[in-house]
């Protein structure tokens, strides 16, 4: 998170814990260090991308 383009790092943990919130995200802690999140793509957000995925191959169909 060191990158600033994305935000202060307050400002990325509230984005992220508002995903999880909303069961866009999962948080998979790390067994090398506990300190460290893997945000993962939860169910809601799998089904919203294979709708959108869908949408846009059908419009390059065209």
């Amino acid at each position: 998170m060191s990158d600033s383009s994305y935000g202060s790092p307050a400002t990325i943990h509230k984005r992220i814990h508002q995903l999880v919130a909303l069961g866009l995200v999962t948080l998979e802690a790390q067994a090398a260090d506990s300190r460290k999140r893997l945000v993962v793509l939860g169910k809601l957000a799998m089904t919203y991308f294979a709708t959108v995925a869908k949408v846009l191959r059908k419009t390059a169909a065209r």
